[in-house]
């Protein structure tokens, strides 16, 4: 069921859920995933489980798209030695 057609006496376990995916670039290999929802909370989880699966001491590249979640909490989860860009659709 689509979260805006949800009613109050629902589970509020049921309906959208949002899978994050990490890609390296190079092996096409996925060091971290995540479903949950569409969250500050589960997109700090996610970037935590990909803190912890990935070596942040050597520089590397995130993308991602323009969820407002990923501005500041890529930087506080992965340090300083990336690149980081925000694709937003308009």
């Amino acid at each position: 069921m689509k979260a805006k057609q949800a009613k109050k006496q629902d589970d509020p376990t049921q309906g959208d859920s949002w899978t994050y995916v990490a890609v390296d670039r190079e092996t096409k290999l996925a060091p971290a995933h995540y479903v949950g929802q569409r969250s500050q909370q589960d997109t700090e989880n996610f970037l935590m489980q990909l803190r912890r699966s990935t070596n942040v001491d050597r520089p590397f590249q995130v993308s991602t798209d323009g969820w407002g979640a990923y501005r500041y909490g890529v930087p506080f989860a992965l340090g300083s030695n990336f690149n980081f860009g925000m694709l937003v659709k308009q």
